[in-house]
C-alpha cells in the first residue's frame, strides 16, 4: 500500500499507467500483479506473500518516485459471521426485543 496525500497528482493517473510507472521502479516485475487507485492512495497486488516483502523491500524508491507516500505493507483482516442479534424496541407498550 502506498499512502498519498488527498490531492497527489498520482491520484489522477490511470491504473494501467501506474502499474507502468511501478514496474519501472520495482526491478522484477513479477512481484506485482496489479496495482490500483484505494481511497488511502495505490494498493499494489502480489500474487503472493513471499512477493509482498519483496515490493515492500523498495520502499524507499518507492516513496522517493511519488514524493510524500508512505509505503506499508496491508494489515490482514479477519472476517466474523454473527448471527442475529436481539434487538431491543421500544413500543407505547414498552420494550421489547426482536
Amino acid at each position: 500500500m502506498i499512502h498519498l496525500e488527498h490531492d497527489h497528482e498520482a491520484r489522477k493517473t490511470e491504473p494501467f499507467l501506474l502499474r507502468q510507472q511501478l514496474q519501472r521502479i520495482i526491478p522484477d516485475p513479477s512481484l506485482m500483479a496489479d496495482a490500483m487507485q484505494v481511497l488511502s492512495g495505490i494498493a499494489i497486488l502480489a500474487p503472493k506473500l513471499a512477493k509482498a516483502v519483496a515490493i515492500i523491500q523498495h520502499k524507499d524508491v518507492i516513496a522517493q518516485r511519488f514524493g510524500k507516500a508512505i509505503s506499508e505493507r496491508q494489515n490482514s483482516w479477519t472476517t466474523f459471521i454473527i448471527g442475529s442479534l436481539p434487538k431491543p424496541q421500544t413500543s407505547m407498550d414498552g420494550k421489547e426485543t426482536l
